[in-house]
């Protein structure tokens, strides 16, 4: 016959074993809380805009770009370090391929949206009275536009039409210094499309949440 013995710890180390495991329990949950916390802030911060679209078809580099962008492109008070890195980044997605800009058309974020619109401009694509329609179709996003030594938030359909393409139309704010000929990016006739689609969706804007 053979007699089991259960050899214990001493006294004290099976009290500090116990005081440690119930620390322990008692941090897993707020831990636990405090990761799915951190994890939905950084889900939210880098995709709220991003909801229904598709990054797989554009260049690894730009994603981060455009991630950056969305949080720090618009920001008003930055520093000039700051200032410099959004003028680099932003001619990264104005440079990027006609193929990436025009999935950008397509982008939730004003922003970015418009940053697509003035990369396609500024190299006359072929697609860019398609892309100018299109953005005109958008009654939710907004971007920031200069106004004296501040800016407004203006639909974004308004911005490419008015901001970047200088295009004068009735009731429409007056247009800056022309930077292209629009007679060399479209016809005539594309041109009167373009100004009855601006004047016809402009009664159905949502307005953003800020107003």
């Amino acid at each position: 016959m053979y007699l089991c013995v259960k050899i214990l710890p001493p006294v004290k180390m099976r009290r500090r074993i116990e005081n440690k495991d119930s620390v322990l329990l008692f941090l897993a949950p707020i831990v636990g809380v405090a990761l799915t916390a951190m994890l939905l802030f950084h889900f939210n911060l880098h995709h709220r805009n991003s909801w229904g679209f598709s990054f797989s078809n554009l260049e690894q580099d730009l994603r981060g770009e455009i991630r950056w962008l969305e949080d720090y492109g618009e920001t008003l008070w930055i520093n000039d370090s700051l200032k410099l890195l959004v003028v680099e980044k932003r001619g990264k997605i104005k440079r990027a391929s006609s193929k990436d800009l025009l999935q950008l058309i397509g982008y939730k974020d004003g922003y970015i949206k418009a940053l697509a619109f003035e990369g396609l401009c500024e190299r006359r694509d072929k697609h860019l009275y398609e892309s100018v329609m299109s953005i005109l179709d958008d009654t939710s996003s907004y971007v920031e536009a200069p106004l004296g030594h501040s800016t407004y938030p203006t639909p974004i359909g308004e911005y490419c039409v008015v901001n970047v393409l200088s295009m004068q139309i009735p009731n429409a704010p007056p247009p800056p210094k022309p930077k292209y000929k629009l007679d060399k990016l479209f016809s005539k006739n594309e041109l009167g499309l373009i100004a009855a689609k601006y004047q016809t969706n402009k009664d159905n804007l949502i307005k953003p949440n800020f107003y």
